[in-house]
């Protein structure tokens, strides 16, 4: 694969400066890395080359400089704190994130976990699977587990609400909702097995 692209930041702490190289992606660090760093961004350091890091803490950063440090990667990379978090969605909902890549994009989503495909992208296009709840990726956002196109949520919704049980749909049912239920019914059927009834 050959050396991960970087960026260069310069960084100021007082009156003294460094042009500080960082990774700019940190899916090229490996997917355990890039996992672990999302769940905690204090881990960001080690996007630092080494020449980079003696640098640095030549500077004496503060714990505030650090924090300015991080904004200042993020802007070099391309990346924000909305793209970290979807960035740390799509490892969560790998599986749905997958399917959803190749049936909308024909991406391979391992692409990005080999490092060919920029996190930035990957972040971009998480966030639009997000906002629609016809992908499998978008229900799980929406809380349910079907996906559905917003016509088929307003008819359910519509169904639902003239219905005389006035329960949700139930393709508008969580994932909660469904367990709940599922739970009730093996709960009844331990009882009807113990002659006990419900």
């Amino acid at each position: 694969m050959g050396t991960a692209p970087t960026v260069i930041v310069t960084f100021h702490v007082g009156d003294r400066s460094a042009d500080l190289e960082m990774t700019a992606d940190p899916m090229t660090l490996g997917v355990e890395w890039c996992a672990t760093f999302l769940e905690n961004p204090s881990k960001f350091r080690r996007l630092l080359t080494t020449n980079s890091g003696f640098a640095l803490f030549s500077l004496f950063p503060s714990p505030d400089d650090w924090q300015r440090l991080f904004t200042l990667w993020m802007e070099a990379a391309g990346l924000s704190a909305e793209k970290l978090h979807y960035l740390r969605l799509a490892l969560q909902h790998l599986e749905a994130i997958e399917v959803d890549f190749l049936r909308h994009f024909q991406i391979d989503i391992f692409g990005w976990l080999r490092g060919e495909i920029p996190s930035r992208r990957v972040a971009n296009l998480v966030a639009d699977l997000a906002a629609r709840p016809e992908t499998r990726f978008g229900a799980a956002m929406f809380g349910i587990v079907t996906p559905l196109a917003a016509g088929e949520i307003m008819l359910a919704q519509s169904v639902a609400a003239n219905s005389e049980a006035k329960k949700p749909h139930m393709l508008l049912k969580t994932l909660a909702e469904m367990d709940a239920e599922r739970e009730e019914r093996e709960k009844i059927k331990r009882m009807r097995a113990r002659g006990l009834s419900a």
